[in-house]
């Protein structure tokens, strides 16, 4: 995670901006030095300059797993899941050595909310796009239902709920479970696409906990976290995204056309 937050502060293009007291300070269009504001932020702290980076960062990154929201210790959950421990090969830091546990997220930190609504579609977009192809069919004959089924959203919890309680019982040619998975698809793209917006400031030692706040390097901070750009994305885009994936597949394959025959 440091490493991709480096990433970000070395390329910000329109994914990261920091911002001091509302007015951008850092991001594509502002590349400045904030070594100073960084000093002044962290004024509490006993840490030398140069570091004020690597803090900002490692602040962001335990607010961003914060359990609940909230400041505090970070307790794993004991779900099973199917994940397996991945790390860049490009990043210098070190990994954990293969500890499980450490790579999950805790449980009701933000990250993993999006991660979890993230994971709603297990079809992809070459088995959802099949799916989208037959309720078209359908609605050329049923236009009603498009509505019925709430498929251009927004999605409100009675048209959720709907989907979400067929799901277990209905077969998979019905249109019930297209419309399931097609919902869950949109929302899962809908998310892949948001963004976090952190908002912190350091406070005086014995806040409320019940305000956020977390402890870190031996100062308060009170924070807030909002997600942005969250938007429905609309049910005829699945064609849309079908193409884009047929596009990265067939540039995938010239690309390695290209890379055999120069090895031969």
């Amino acid at each position: 995670m440091k490493h991709a937050l480096l990433s970000l502060v070395e390329t910000p293009q329109n994914n990261l901006k920091i911002c001091k007291n509302g007015q951008e300070i850092y991001g594509a269009c502002v590349k400045q030095d904030i070594s100073e504001d960084l000093e002044d932020f962290f004024k509490g702290s006993q840490h030398k300059k140069h570091r004020f980076e690597y803090m900002l960062l490692d602040l962001v990154i335990k607010i961003l797993l914060a359990p609940g929201g909230r400041g505090g210790n970070c307790s794993h959950t004991n779900s099973p899941r199917h994940i397996k421990p991945q790390r860049c090969q490009n990043s210098k830091f070190e990994h954990t050595n293969g500890d499980v546990a450490l790579s999950y997220l805790p449980h009701g930190c933000v990250l993993e909310r999006i991660c979890s609504i993230q994971k709603l579609d297990d079809l992809d977009i070459e088995n959802i796009y099949p799916l989208y192809q037959r309720l078209q069919a359908h609605f050329k004959d049923h236009p009603t239902d498009r509505n019925h089924w709430g498929l251009d959203g927004p999605y409100t919890r009675d048209l959720w709920m709907m989907g979400s309680e067929v799901k277990a019982s209905v077969a998979v040619a019905s249109l019930e479970f297209a419309v399931d998975k097609v919902k869950r698809f949109l929302i899962s793209k809908t998310v892949q696409d948001c963004s976090i917006i952190v908002a912190l400031q350091p406070v005086k030692q014995g806040v409320s906990e019940e305000n956020s706040v977390i402890h870190f390097n031996d100062v308060y901070y009170q924070y807030s976290i909002e997600l942005v750009d969250l938007d429905p994305k609309p049910f005829d885009k699945i064609e849309q995204y079908y193409r884009q994936d047929m596009d990265i597949v067939h540039a995938y394959q010239e690309t390695i056309g290209k890379s055999r025959t120069k090895s031969v």
